[in-house]
């Protein structure tokens, strides 16, 4: 698995050594807008697809040898929808994950204490879910899941462990940030 800091290398040293073939032949201007843009496009891939691992180690599968199917939801708890979802999965004897906001788990606290009661597991999906999250600097982005982590650990009185980015993008300032 290729690995952003690796690939950086790569296409650093890449460019440097076109240069300098440059300087003793003519290289295309194409071909340097060729790497470029291969460059920026693998760029784009790392971050819209959270399962390559591009920036920071993901987990998007479980153990092959058993077959099950692993329940997440995200964006709540929602007053609205999450009591009969936890109606149906307790009724069916189903464990899920839940990756809580932490505005809403701040709105709806015993949503999460019953899940939690349930013995359901919990992740963070920053606080406010904002729709320019993957803009946000390494800092305020910290300071989201903090905030988050903070709001359903306060319900639920346990640390979570675990993070799923809003929209699944992940980024250089994620990566610092977790």
């Amino acid at each position: 698995m290729l690995r952003y800091q690796k690939f950086n290398i790569a296409f650093a040293l890449a460019l440097t050594g076109l240069v300098v073939i440059d300087i003793f032949t003519h290289v295309p201007f194409v071909t340097y807008s060729g790497i470029i843009l291969a460059f920026i496009g693998l760029l784009v891939w790392g971050s819209a697809d959270i399962s390559s691992g591009w920036y920071c180690e993901t987990l998007c599968s479980g153990n092959m040898d058993k077959r099950s199917i692993a329940l997440t939801f995200d964006d709540g708890p929602d007053k609205n929808v999450t009591p009969a979802l936890l109606d149906l999965l307790r009724e069916e004897e189903i464990g899920a994950a839940f990756f809580c906001i932490g505005k809403k788990a701040e709105e709806n606290p015993e949503l999460l204490k019953q899940a939690d009661r349930d013995g359901h597991i919990f992740g963070g999906h920053s606080y406010s879910h904002h729709y320019f999250f993957d803009l946000f600097s390494t800092g305020k982005m910290l300071a989201e899941m903090q905030r988050s982590e903070d709001a359903i650990g306060s319900s639920i009185k346990k640390k979570i462990k675990l993070f799923r980015p809003p929209y699944g993008v992940t980024n250089p300032p994620l990566a610092r940030a977790i």
